[in-house]
């Protein structure tokens, strides 16, 4: 209950000043209108003076009333544009995320591309198709050096996602791993002159096995960049706040 009154004060003061300086005035006025034969009773100033004395400390109290209303908007208002300023640099800050993301994924999805098509079996077919073997040579060396510095690309890449990094038995990774050394194995092979391409049996063996490892790697590839992409989707169409959206990269 006396909280209740308290808080009824705090928020009715100027209200109540207003209701006691009007009683206030009324027993001025009133003592004034009597007489007395007491001379300690007989007042040295007038009436004008005692009102004009509580009218400036009820002005005086009035300006205060106006000050403290004032801060208190200064306060909300300050309060809302730190807020809008936070959010907006939370917003620069996803922007950002957003932008590295979009640039890895589009960087991403070319060389993983480039490389499979480069360790599919007819590109190594077509590397060692030209009757000259020093140009067959060239060629399949240029085709490993292509392989090569893609698969270093890659790696890169892949290890700026902290999921992936994590996880040595990552199903991407374990194919990614696996199609490279099948295809460096085959290139090396053919190179040395192991398998005779002339050998249909043989040539029949590492196009399969070859393949096999493209395809595992194909499809795991998809996989990833789907979720991936599923993540960018979210960040641009969801509402996430800074520390989740950390929390989806980190």
């Amino acid at each position: 209950m006396k909280d209740k009154f308290k808080k009824f004060v705090r928020q009715h003061w100027i209200f109540i000043w207003a209701l006691l300086s009007v009683v206030y005035a009324a027993i001025v006025q009133l003592l004034f209108s009597l007489k007395t034969s007491n001379q300690f009773f007989v007042a040295h100033w007038g009436a004008g003076d005692i009102l004009t004395y509580a009218s400036t400390i009820s002005l005086g109290l009035l300006a205060m009333w106006q000050n403290k209303k004032q801060q208190e908007e200064n306060d909300i208002t300050q309060e809302r544009m730190e807020r809008i300023i936070i959010h907006a640099n939370e917003l620069s800050i996803i922007s950002k995320m957003i932008e590295h993301e979009e640039r890895r994924v589009n960087e991403l999805d070319k060389l993983l591309n480039r490389f499979m098509q480069n360790c599919d079996p007819q590109a190594v077919a077509i590397a060692y198709s030209s009757a000259d073997k020093i140009v067959c040579m060239t060629q399949v060396t240029e085709l490993e050096r292509t392989i090569d510095k893609d698969f270093f690309a890659i790696s890169r890449l892949l290890a700026e996602d902290k999921v992936l990094k994590l996880d040595p038995d990552n199903a991407l990774k374990v194919a990614f791993a696996k199609l490279y050394q099948t295809v460096k194995k085959d290139i090396g092979d053919i190179r040395q002159e192991k398998i005779d391409m002339c050998d249909i049996h043989a040539v029949g063996k590492m196009v399969g096995k070859l393949s096999a490892e493209r395809d595992t790697f194909m499809k795991e590839k998809e996989e990833y960049l789907e979720s991936i992409q599923s993540k960018l989707r979210k960040l641009l169409f969801e509402e996430i706040a800074l520390e989740d959206a950390r929390k989806m990269y980190n």
